[in-house]
């Protein structure tokens, strides 16, 4: 848990929310801390009071790193409902931890 210093030295900006389920979301927010700034992707959940509470499932990504971030994120095929795919395939089948071989395009 943040002590009270800690608190005061982070400054949040959401960007966005996804909801996950309803008690879930998903938050993307720009997050200042002492003075460095920082993409945060990570889920909170809502406490018995209704209060968004941050989990430790999540990601913080340096504004350097960001553009190398993404093209990550691009590399994914993400299949919806019905199997089929909504984004581009990038990985070849039997790559299921990320770290097979990239198909060509």
């Amino acid at each position: 848990m943040r002590d009270a210093q800690q608190e005061a030295d982070i400054d949040d900006h959401v960007l966005a929310e996804v909801r996950k389920n309803p008690l879930e979301v998903l938050r993307v927010a720009r997050r200042q801390y002492r003075g460095h700034v920082f993409i945060d992707i990570r889920t909170y959940y809502q406490d018995d009071a209704g209060t968004w509470q941050p989990t430790k499932k999540g990601i913080t990504v340096s504004p350097d790193l960001w553009n190398d971030f993404m093209q990550a994120l691009r590399q994914v095929e993400v299949k919806d409902s019905r199997g089929a795919p909504t984004m581009h395939q990038k990985y070849t089948a039997g790559d299921t931890k990320g770290g097979g071989r990239h198909a060509q395009q």
